[in-house]
């Protein structure tokens, strides 16, 4: 299924209330969710990978946000990073430019209206235990894009050590 970047944007946006319940169920219902329009957009989003941030009146968490559709779930239930956005470029992806506290990954229900399922994993985390297996050369799971440039890391949700996942749906 092939979509284009409108539509995912779009199909994101949809789903902007359901995240706002989620995190407001995690972070407290008196938080304020500030979503990064267009005159922030490419500051934050495309060169530090920030999607929006939630106050809590007694902090304030960076969050990178992706919302994949229901049909992804046929590859596992992963955590899914870019790390190439340019192969033959040699360019990199999100995974080393990555400046938001945490990152929230939700799939969609069936009807694309709710997430089925959701994470929130902390950033630092995570990219210090890639960067330690990449230190120890070890494998990494690393899938490229069909008819794309970019390439992904995915680890299983259950694979992650479990202080690195801040809240799920699973808790």
């Amino acid at each position: 299924m092939a979509t284009t970047f409108d539509a995912d944007l779009d199909f994101s946006r949809s789903l902007e209330p359901a995240q706002d319940r989620i995190l407001r169920c995690v972070f407290g219902d008196t938080s304020k969710i500030i979503r990064y329009g267009p005159d922030f957009e490419f500051r934050l989003d495309k060169r530090y990978h920030i999607d929006l941030a939630v106050d809590t009146g007694y902090g304030t968490y960076t969050l990178q946000s992706k919302s994949l559709r229901n049909y992804t779930k046929k590859y596992g239930n992963n955590l899914t990073v870019e790390y190439m956005s340019n192969i033959s470029e040699d360019i990199e992806g999100e995974f080393f430019h990555l400046y938001a506290h945490l990152f929230f990954s939700g799939r969609a229900n069936e009807d694309e209206t709710d997430y089925e399922t959701w994470h929130i994993i902390r950033c630092i985390d995570f990219v210090s235990w890639i960067r330690k297996k990449i230190k120890n050369q070890e494998f990494l799971p690393i899938r490229e894009v069909k008819n794309g440039n970019a390439s992904f890391l995915y680890y299983p949700f259950d694979s992650l050590p479990r202080e690195m996942i801040y809240a799920s749906s699973d808790d």
